[in-house]
């Protein structure tokens, strides 16, 4: 669930950059076939993994993607879910 803080900030967001966002993380996702975050962010050059995680979750609510039931380690030993592209 989003905060309203976090809500207002994603409406103030450009259409084109959402989008924009929204393409690169598919390629990350076409590179690796499944990716955590942490894996997309880094082959797609996002300064803030954090926001690839928010824009997975916005990428699962509209049906571009899924969120697998499987999870990877990330940088700092926990376990991330890992994401795929919807076939």
């Amino acid at each position: 669930m989003q905060t309203e803080t976090s809500r207002e900030a994603y409406l103030k967001q450009h259409p084109e950059k959402l989008r924009n966002d929204y393409k690169r993380i598919l390629g990350g996702l076409e590179f690796y076939g499944k990716a955590t975050y942490e894996m997309i962010a880094g082959i797609c050059l996002f300064h803030d993994p954090n926001s690839v995680s928010r824009r997975l979750k916005e990428m699962v609510d509209l049906g571009l993607i899924e969120k697998l039931n499987e999870k990877a380690p990330t940088k700092r030993g926990a376990r991330a879910y890992l994401y795929a592209k919807k076939v």
